[in-house]
């Protein structure tokens, strides 16, 4: 086996849009239904084994707060990738 990599994936969104569910069901496979706020952010980290080479799969959520939109620049730039979650039945969560 190889070393570790870490591989940094975050997770944007308007508030209320489902980014904390999100992740609790896709790293421990449990789902709540009550409302959690993230304050600034959230860390959770799955590790997978692909080619003989382990990665850990940091999941990063980030608080949805207007005022918290400078702190996600800063996560933003040393991230893999990002996926920005909205909720289809309210378009507020769409606009920018």
């Amino acid at each position: 086996m190889s070393l570790q990599n870490d591989i940094k994936i975050i997770f944007l969104g308007k508030r209320e849009t489902g980014k904390t569910k999100l992740l609790n069901k896709w790293t421990r496979n449990e789902f709540n239904d009550e409302y959690h706020k993230t304050e600034i952010s959230d860390l959770e980290s799955k590790i997978y084994e692909k080619n003989e080479k382990i990665y850990r799969v940091q999941i990063w959520d980030i608080s949805g707060r207007d005022e918290d939109a400078t702190i996600a620049k800063i996560f933003i730039k040393e991230s893999f990738g990002c996926l920005y979650v909205s909720d289809a039945t309210n378009k507020k969560t769409l606009e920018q």
